[in-house]
């Protein structure tokens, strides 16, 4: 009778699982409320059996984050640390939960991988086709949707809202999953809709044209190939070459990337992402050379780097983040944060090798490579999935009970 209660508790804690995979049909205010119930129901899970936790899962993905906490010590801007912190609070709770799956949970969750995997992929591709084929039915000709879909995505769907950044990644993510799932596929027809799925996801790749997952997925996808399979290895990086060649001679994507060429010219220094980028890193820099160690705190590194825009350069229209994880690691907690995340990082890489868990390491070099581009944990479209997909495709490195 006893094993019967925690199987279904399981089934529970299975279902909340799965519909997280899901997450981003969701309504921005509803996804904290799915993580809710999913918490709620893993700490059910563990009331009426041996208790267990898996202490070195939890520190070594939660080091960092209590690295940002430790700022608050020297931060003045308490509320604008707290609602930072409350973004980031996945970073925690993720970590949390993911640590009281003992040994079995962890073989139950990874036997149907592939079906998490596969909810997220169609769940990726119905967002941006519904969306897509909706407006260009009610609002738009097929040439309109294509040059707007960007704004519309993040403008036009309330509480559905999402920058389009964020939804490159999504489809680079779902691209990366689909081919973790597609050799066990068994079934044809299920590969050809896969495939098709892939297709789809392409173009609205190349209608978002965002340079940092673009770069990201393609210098994921050659390391992918160099070191986890030696078959045909030529063909693959040909493959995976042409297709990106292919994806620049497009305009919209050629034109996103050619503009790392006019910075030099002054008067465009502000008109374009990467003339704005030299801004915003040459501002930062200044203020990290005067703070390398500890940085300024998670409550005042925002306030620092708009005073500093202020001052340098008072015709920019919008006051930016940092656009780089890494920078803003400085920013907030100087070289000491940043070495905290290099510790997580460097472990987590050194356990996906030791076991095998070419998964992980994919997840871990994409968003490693994304952050040089995007503040990922200070919004929740980044830090939610980051830190679910880690604690996710990380359980496998912990396949023992201590």
């Amino acid at each position: 009778m006893k094993s019967i209660k925690t199987l279904n508790k399981f089934d529970v804690v299975y279902f909340f699982l799965a519909l997280l995979f899901a997450l981003i049909l969701l309504p921005s205010n509803l996804k904290s409320i799915w993580i809710l119930l999913f918490g709620i129901s893993v700490l059910l899970l563990t009331l009426n059996r041996k208790k267990y936790f898996n202490t070195s899962f939890f520190v070594l993905n939660t080091i960092f984050f209590f690295g940002i906490i430790f700022t608050l010590f020297y931060t003045s801007n308490y509320d604008y640390a707290i609602r930072k912190l409350q973004t980031m609070s996945s970073l925690l709770v993720f970590p949390f939960l993911f640590s009281l799956f003992n040994s079995a949970d962890r073989k139950k969750i990874s036997k149907n991988k592939n079906l998490f995997l596969s909810i997220y992929i169609v769940s990726v591709f119905l967002f941006n086709t519904v969306i897509f084929l909706w407006f260009y039915l009610t609002h738009y000709s097929f040439s309109d949707i294509v040059y707007h879909f960007h704004r519309v995505i993040m403008v036009d769907l309330g509480k559905f809202g999402i920058h389009p950044i964020y939804l490159s990644i999504h489809c680079c993510l779902a691209i990366l999953f689909s081919a973790f799932i597609y050799k066990p596929i068994q079934n044809k027809n299920l590969k050809i809709i896969l495939v098709f799925i892939n297709i789809v996801l392409m173009f609205f790749l190349i209608i978002y044209a965002r340079k940092g997952p673009l770069l990201a997925i393609i210098i994921t996808s050659l390391l992918w190939v160099l070191f986890e399979n030696k078959k045909n290895v030529k063909l693959k990086i040909i493959s995976i070459i042409s297709l990106s060649l292919l994806l620049f001679l497009i305009p919209k994507t050629r034109n996103r990337f050619s503009e790392i060429f006019t910075i030099n010219n002054s008067k465009s220094i502000e008109s374009n992402s990467y003339g704005v980028r030299f801004v915003i890193y040459k501002n930062a820099s200044e203020l990290i050379k005067e703070f390398p160690f500890f940085g300024y705190g998670i409550g005042d590194y925002n306030d620092k780097l708009k005073e500093s825009y202020k001052k340098n350069n008072p015709s920019l229209e919008v006051y930016y983040n940092s656009h780089n994880q890494y920078i803003s690691f400085l920013l907030v907690g100087g070289l000491f944060l940043l070495l905290l995340y290099f510790i997580f990082l460097y472990l987590n890489v050194k356990l996906a090798i030791k076991k095998r868990n070419i998964n992980s390491l994919i997840i871990l070099c994409f968003y490693s490579i994304v952050m040089l581009s995007e503040n990922i944990l200070e919004r929740e479209d980044g830090v939610i999935f980051f830190s679910f997909f880690l604690c996710f495709f990380s359980l496998n490195n912990y396949n023992k009970d201590e």
